[in-house]
């Protein structure tokens, strides 16, 4: 970051409300594993620690000065000197850290679930997670996406769900999701994953990138579910906000046909969020749970390269373990991955089937896949 300005003189500024640095020249964040230390003390006091006993000075990075902190009858206390950690028995908090850190391989993490010793558990997904040939990651220039992009007309791929482009010219949005919508999807293993660890009760919350809905039809609770990039069951004018019915701009998206405001005229969307939009208040309602209660962080199919979303595995304590499924290692994890992280690279529902036979759940998690693919077909049927 300090390069960056040095080199650009851009204004840079620290957003408080989703912990992030924006260079408002470049219209982009900016990403470091240099600037997570800074992140994670600036997150201490956004959310301060509950303990009774705090250090008396707190730093940022290599800062000059201490943010707060005053040693004996108000003599301030130099950032170069130490400050003795005050002595704090072993609260049963504390021993769980302690035996979750033990955990190296995604076996021992599986044990522990087995004997209890985990019992809240937050999922984070991505497109990997709802892997099909139809929903492809048009960030990623496959083949069929670049050959189908010719015909939607756009500068960039992020202009179908740009915001201001949509607002100004709504045609290709609808005619990506037609062609989208074109064929129903299933839910993948990985959803009923999820589902599964929901119905032994140990799902805290499930944070999705994705707006495909298939968590709701895998059958995982809405007050379970955190859809950060907003879903299609509600929508709204993109110019005066009214609410319009989703239903009707879910044909329209089907048929390809941009659907307009009877008030105003103006293009009506779903409740995506569009590139140029902040995320829904639920995403920063339930953030202080996976700080104070998540005792495992399992990542799905997401590489962790679009802010706020990236934050969420640094709010947990470090002793939490963290889990990743996926492809590639996620960006934030791309260097040395810290000691409370099991790295499992591959497809994302053979890496489930592992976990699952590891669990020793074989049995449940085969039952639940059939009981899906019949109400999907169902589904489909009628």
């Amino acid at each position: 970051m300090k390069e960056h300005w040095r080199e650009t003189h851009h204004p840079i500024t620290l957003s408080m409300s989703d912990l992030s640095f924006w260079c408002y020249e470049c219209d982009s964040y900016i990403v470091s594993p240099l600037l997570r230390p800074l992140l994670r003390k600036i997150q201490a006091i956004k959310f301060p620690d509950t303990a009774s006993v705090k250090p008396s000075v707190e730093t940022l990075g290599n800062a000059t000065e201490p943010i707060v902190g005053k040693a004996g009858a108000g003599v301030p206390v130099p950032v170069s000197a130490p400050v003795a950690a005050p002595e704090v028995k072993k609260t049963e908090e504390v021993k769980k850290e302690e035996e979750l850190k033990s955990a190296s391989t995604m076996e021992e993490l599986a044990e522990k679930i087995k004997k209890g010793k985990i019992r809240k558990v937050v999922v984070l997904t991505g497109a990997g997670a709802s892997i099909h040939p139809e929903i492809p990651d048009f960030r990623i220039p496959y083949p069929t996406t670049l050959s189908k992009l010719a015909s939607y007309k756009v500068p960039n791929p992020e202009s179908i769900c740009g915001l201001e482009y949509f607002k100004s010219n709504p045609e290709p949005f609808y005619k990506f999701m037609s062609d989208m919508l074109a064929k129903e999807n299933p839910p993948t293993k990985s959803h009923y994953f999820i589902k599964l660890l929901q119905d032994k009760n140990i799902l805290l919350r499930n944070y999705t990138q994705n707006v495909d809905n298939l968590e709701l039809r895998a059958g995982i609770k809405p007050e379970n579910l955190v859809q950060s990039n907003g879903n299609y069951r509600t929508a709204h004018c993109s110019l005066c906000n009214i609410e319009v019915e989703s239903a009707k701009v879910y044909e329209h998206m089907k048929s390809g046909t941009v659907l307009y405001c009877d008030k105003c005229k103006g293009s009506c969307k779903p409740d995506f969020v569009f590139f140029g939009e902040g995320l829904p208040k639920v995403f920063f309602d339930n953030l202080k749970e996976l700080r104070d209660v998540c005792d495992l962080l399992i990542i799905i199919g997401s590489s962790l390269s679009v802010m706020p979303f990236c934050m969420l595995p640094h709010i947990p304590p470090k002793a939490t373990p963290i889990l990743i499924l996926n492809k590639v290692k996620p960006d934030p994890f791309k260097g040395t991955p810290p000691n409370n992280c099991i790295m499992e690279l591959g497809d994302c529902d053979l890496l489930i089937e592992k976990l699952v036979k590891a669990l020793g759940w074989e049995k449940e998690f085969h039952e639940l896949l059939i009981k899906g693919k019949q109400n999907f077909f169902h589904l489909i049927l009628f």
